[in-house]
């Protein structure tokens, strides 16, 4: 029988295994005879038949590479509510089989990722980002913290009015936020006098 490899990646690299068994073949063969003095003089093949044929030998060659350590771009981050920021991984050694990454929030109420590494800030508090192989056995963790955006600039209000002029001002602004996003909230005026006469 003869012997033939076969790479397996469900097997590590270097890492053998007999997949199938060889077997040599079986055959019957016929010779015509010819004896002098009692001894045998010659023989003649006239026939063979095959009883079984031969079964080759498969022997699995391991080729698969399994991750050793994940590097992560952060290791703590601080957003505010609906912002998000990407996390790239970098997987060693750089040959691994299979480098997909599970990806993983401690509290999606405060923090939710895809499976691209993109965290987004969901409320206000702290989670932890893990980042899981394959097998399970490889991780790496980034922490988040989520805050409440504050208020960068607030809506131009003024307004020019004349001395005895009646005028509302208004129960709302509307604030631009931190996170690039943009709130109404209610207002109360304070009255203050102002002096005038050396305007």
């Amino acid at each position: 029988f003869e012997s033939e490899k076969v790479e397996d990646e469900n097997l590590l690299e270097g890492e053998t295994n007999v997949h199938q068994e060889g077997k040599d073949g079986l055959e019957k063969v016929y010779y015509d005879l010819t004896y002098a003095n009692g001894e045998e003089a010659s023989r003649e093949e006239f026939d063979r038949e095959t009883v079984s044929e031969p079964v080759d030998e498969i022997i699995s060659i391991g080729t698969r590479v399994d991750i050793e350590s994940i590097q992560l771009s952060h290791s703590d981050i601080t957003l505010t509510e609906t912002e998000n920021i990407d996390i790239s991984a970098k997987i060693l050694p750089e040959n691994a089989t299979n480098k997909s990454l599970i990806w993983s929030s401690s509290d999606e109420n405060v923090a939710m990722v895809n499976n691209q590494g993109n965290v987004q800030g969901i409320n206000a508090g702290e989670a932890t980002i893990t980042a899981t192989d394959s097998t399970g056995n490889i991780t790496e963790t980034v922490y988040v913290t989520v805050k409440e955006p504050t208020i960068e600039t607030i809506e131009d209000i003024t307004n020019q009015v004349t001395q005895h002029d009646n005028y509302s001002l208004p129960s709302t602004v509307t604030a631009s936020m931190s996170n690039g996003t943009t709130e109404t909230f209610e207002v109360n005026w304070v009255e203050n006098n102002v002096d005038t006469s050396a305007l």
